[in-house]
């Protein structure tokens, strides 16, 4: 079977390098085990056994355990004859210490430990905890995962898949939210030679007292309607004006272009998005499954 990494890949059409998603190999690792505890949180105590893994034995009591504890066993008083314990609140502890037996053991979890009753020793009085711990995951090389299910580890990698195309659609909102804001600094532009500029110098040409009060077009014709003066002012406004359309032309052009580019990049965020929605639903249906056949 090919590595998680080359699955996941299948899945979404394109390799770790693709720069829509820009994601990493570290990246992929976190998903699959993250995708792997997902699953293990999702299980009721009495199939954690299949995740689990037996420690070393002990032979002291409060154990620092790690993930979760499916199951205890301790030695009935006999080197290697082992016998399940039973699970008691940690309120009825000293109860369990009077009551427990070689062959009839318990085990109290508190704190982050495990003890048991009767109380543990070497030899023939060992207890070992069946513990439930977040698996390592190296996408890259790996294509089964331990003390895991093989039926489930197909929705590993499709909750990694899934966290694939939510980043994907996270990606393209951020170059949407680029695009937008460059519309923005677009519809107020104030350098020289955009719109409102050149607007504003045909406008000061024409009535706006420039280059000086009683030069502009509007007050030499006021004075003298036939000047040559008037004439050629109002000539380069017209110039000026001419300038300001073929700018609004380009800068509409520009704008139309973000705002394509913007509606493209927020239609494929979507996309991406539900992609995600229906893996995840994909593996939550795998985990309702597989749960019903075992219960």
């Amino acid at each position: 079977m090919a590595v998680y990494e080359q699955q996941v890949e299948d899945y979404i059409g394109e390799d770790v390098a693709g720069t829509d998603i820009a994601y990493t190999t570290d990246m992929l690792d976190q998903w699959m085990i993250d995708g792997a505890n997902f699953i293990i949180s999702a299980m009721p105590k009495k199939l954690l056994h299949l995740f689990s893994n037996y420690s070393a034995e002990k032979t002291a009591n409060e154990y620092a355990y790690e993930g979760a504890v499916a199951g205890v066993d301790r030695e009935a008083d006999v080197h290697d004859l082992w016998t399940s314990c039973k699970e008691i609140h940690h309120t009825f502890w000293i109860e369990a210490l009077a009551l427990a037996t070689a062959t009839d053991p318990f085990y109290k979890v508190r704190d982050g430990t495990v003890s048991v009753a009767p109380v543990p020793g070497v030899t023939t009085k060992a207890f070992k905890v069946l513990e439930c711990i977040s698996p390592s995951i190296d996408a890259s090389a790996d294509s089964s995962i331990a003390n895991f299910p093989n039926v489930l580890e197909q929705y590993v990698v499709v909750f990694a898949a899934a966290q694939v195309k939510q980043r994907e659609a996270a990606n393209l909102r951020r170059t949407a939210q680029d695009e937008f804001e460059a519309l923005i600094n677009n519809l107020a532009p104030g350098t020289t030679g955009t719109v409102d500029d050149k607007v504003l110098e045909a406008w000061n040409l024409i009535q706006g007292n420039k280059p000086a009060s009683g030069t502009d077009v509007e007050d030499i014709i006021g004075t003298d309607e036939d000047s040559p003066r008037a004439l050629a002012t109002a000539q380069i406004a017209r110039v000026a004006m001419e300038a300001a359309v073929s700018e609004i032309g380009s800068y509409s052009a520009d704008n139309k272009a973000h705002i394509d580019e913007m509606s493209g990049l927020m239609m494929n965020s979507a996309k991406s998005h539900e992609e995600y929605i229906l893996f995840m639903k994909r593996v939550d249906q795998g985990i309702k499954d597989f749960i019903q056949a075992r219960i």
